[in-house]
């Protein structure tokens, strides 16, 4: 479970964006829940889908899936 998530992040603001409502989306969620995560639950919360958030979300949740993997397979 993910008690606590923060992110220090310097970067484009779409980007900038897109960290911050990953955090808000997997802040008190289980791996498994925060795998279901989705391109529309941050599009929820933006309350927009447009062209650049929509590539910067599929990106994040790619490494996000690949971090999660990476991790359960060396606590395993």
């Amino acid at each position: 479970m993910i008690h606590d998530i923060k992110y220090n992040c310097c970067c484009e603001p779409t980007t900038n964006v897109a960290v911050e409502i990953l955090c808000k989306l997997a802040k008190g969620k289980s791996f498994d829940e925060i795998r279901k995560i989705t391109e529309l639950d941050f599009f929820r919360v933006l309350g927009s889908d447009g062209k650049e958030f929509r590539e910067k979300v599929h990106g994040l949740l790619e490494l996000l899936k690949q971090g999660i993997h990476r991790y359960q397979e060396t606590v395993v």
